[in-house]
């Protein structure tokens, strides 16, 4: 679960350090470097040096990477479409709302997070 969301996250920021990735994860240093390890290893990401500080790497999310993400929202859309074509057409919108309710939500304490770390 961590591994897809270091992916989520890379596929969402682009570039990100990996003590970046670290925080977003709320993952101890030794920890977030053994995960990208892994998706390094896998060929998810790639690491580079675009630092004079040698110890700072960019992680990157790789085109096999994004091919992976790619899979999984369509597998995800799928089983979503699978499962409100048991609804009735009342209940179906009533769920689809429900999720847009949740997403302000969370959207609207997102924000106000990450405005308090600037």
């Amino acid at each position: 679960m961590r591994q897809l969301q270091a992916l989520l996250i890379l596929n969402a920021d682009k570039r990100l350090t990996l003590s970046d990735l670290c925080e977003k994860l709320r993952l101890a240093p030794s920890t977030g470097t053994e995960l990208a390890n892994r998706l390094i290893d896998k060929g998810f990401v790639e690491k580079a040096d675009e630092s004079a500080d040698r110890r700072k790497h960019i992680l990157t999310l790789t085109s096999k990477g994004a091919g992976l993400l790619r899979k999984r929202q369509e597998a995800l859309a799928e089983r979503f479409t699978g499962l409100l074509e048991g609804f009735e057409s009342e209940d179906r919108e009533a769920f689809v709302k429900s999720f847009d309710t949740i997403w302000r939500i969370l959207s609207k304490y997102h924000r106000k997070r990450e405005s308090t770390r600037d």
